[in-house]
């Protein structure tokens, strides 16, 4: 275990270059094979053989990892261990996935779950300069949506959350729908809450969704894109983008625990007590 790691580089292997003892790195979530195309693109989630950091190889939920150079990603000046590892995944995948769909200062946004993944849709979204509407089931992850600055919230088991969105903005539907759920209802409330010419990103995960592709899809004009982690060459770019636009990406972590909490930890998020949480080193 040991997910979206970051800490400090104690020794490198012979031939490392860039990197030396004392610097401050995340630790990028993918190790690929390093020569398929996918690698060789910075895409090395996507590469055939690919290993998630914390899953498939050991994290870092211990005093120390070992990382291949090629996935620990210099901090910048000032930003804390918990930011670097917050861009890994949530905030790097929002960032990828908000940059495919073009979002701007001049778009709605609907975002739908408002877990860690869909609290960084909307910090990032906001951040973009869009208008941003949370969408959830629970009204203690709404309210940490207000806190992080969204624009309006939607409770679905109380309201249609489509009709709720097209009155959000005078019956049109709004720019930008981002399934941060998984949820089959989520998914199809998200394609038919865009309005025409509109975008949707489907970033939580799901088996299956059954889908009405012509009323949803085809006649909207609508573009759909998978939000799935982001290119390693793009890390400086988030990271300075987390910087310029100050960020408060740590206000969605609800949890921090010590390593020797560990067992009360996993314990907490098995219960569904926990939404973020995060072990620290003092």
């Amino acid at each position: 275990p040991g997910h979206e790691p970051a800490g400090d580089v104690v020794e490198v292997g012979n031939g490392v270059k860039g990197l030396e003892p004392g610097d401050r790195v995340a630790v990028y979530l993918a190790i690929g094979c390093g020569h398929c195309s996918y690698c060789l693109r910075g895409y090395m989630h996507l590469c055939p053989q690919w290993k998630c950091v914390g899953f498939d190889v050991d994290g870092g939920d211990a005093d120390y990892m070992v990382a291949p150079a090629a996935c620990c990603l210099k901090l910048p000046d000032g930003m804390s261990y918990e930011t670097g590892a917050l861009l890994t995944d949530n905030v790097g995948t929002q960032y990828h996935t908000q940059k495919m769909l073009g979002v701007s200062g001049q778009d709605s946004v609907a975002v739908f779950g408002l877990g860690p993944m869909g609290s960084a849709a909307a910090l990032v979204a906001k951040a973009r300069g869009a208008r941003v509407i949370a969408v959830d089931v629970l009204d203690s992850r709404l309210q940490m949506a207000k806190e992080l600055g969204v624009d309006a919230i939607v409770n679905s088991t109380l309201q249609d959350a489509v009709q709720a969105l097209r009155d959000w903005t005078y019956g049109e539907g709004v720019d930008a729908a981002i399934d941060c759920s998984g949820s089959p209802i989520a998914q199809n409330a998200a394609l038919d809450a865009a309005r025409k010419l509109g975008s949707v990103a489907f970033v939580g995960e799901s088996r299956s969704t059954t889908i009405n592709p012509s009323d949803q899809m085809i006649r909207k004009l609508l573009r759909v894109v998978g939000g799935w982690h982001f290119p390693v060459w793009e890390w400086e770019e988030i990271a300075r983008f987390v910087i310029d636009q100050n960020i408060p990406v740590n206000q969605y972590i609800t949890h921090r625990f010590s390593i020797e909490q560990a067992d009360e930890a996993f314990r907490l998020f098995d219960e569904r007590v926990t939404d973020k949480a995060v072990f620290v080193w003092e």
